[in-house]
């Protein structure tokens, strides 16, 4: 397994990179906190942006609020659900 840890500026794009990845199957959301969820299980990216926008104006100063962990399994490795 392959942690990669990155960081940028841009939470629109973080947040749409993700659904296009949970959308295709080859990625899952984990865990979020503070963010609203549907029902459905699925998220709306402009209600997750809006959410993100308070703790970003909490300090103007910080360049790069957004920070995207990612697990990559080793093609060899077999996940299972547990």
């Amino acid at each position: 397994m392959v942690p990669k840890v990155t960081s940028g500026a841009n939470v629109y794009g973080v947040l749409q990179y993700n659904r296009i990845k949970v959308e295709a199957g080859e990625g899952r959301i984990l865990y979020m906190q503070g963010i609203p969820e549907r029902s459905d299980g699925r998220f709306s990216i402009e209600e997750c942006a809006e959410a993100f926008g308070y703790y970003t104006a909490l300090n103007p100063r910080v360049r790069k609020p957004v920070v995207h962990f990612s697990l990559n399994p080793s093609p060899e490795d077999r996940l299972s659900e547990a």
